[in-house]
């Protein structure tokens, strides 16, 4: 394996370019396996960071659209048992509307 360039067209299987990217990084020197880990984590850091803000925005647009409809279903005048059944908002969030 120290010897290829390259991986083989036939090891195009997920365990053979793992066992690739682990030979590769064993044969780094110290200088370039700190490089590649710090790379790692900027990769990492960076892919948590934007998950977390989908998830962020995801949690607001649910809360926003579940407070849309709480406020027409208070204008309809449905009961606040009722909206807070279907919201999962709390009746000062309802009652606030």
């Amino acid at each position: 394996m120290s010897r290829l360039n390259k991986i083989p067209a036939n090891f195009t299987d997920e365990i053979f370019i793992n066992l690739f990217d682990t030979a590769e990084y064993i044969n780094l020197t110290v200088m370039e396996r700190t490089i590649e880990e710090i790379r790692q984590k900027i990769e990492w850091d960076n892919k948590n960071v934007h998950d977390f803000a989908m998830e962020e925005a995801e949690r607001k647009g649910m809360k926003e659209m579940a407070l849309e409809m709480a406020r027409a279903l208070k204008q309809d005048g449905v009961s606040i048992a009722l909206i807070k059944k279907a919201s999962g908002l709390s009746d000062l969030e309802i009652e606030s509307l």
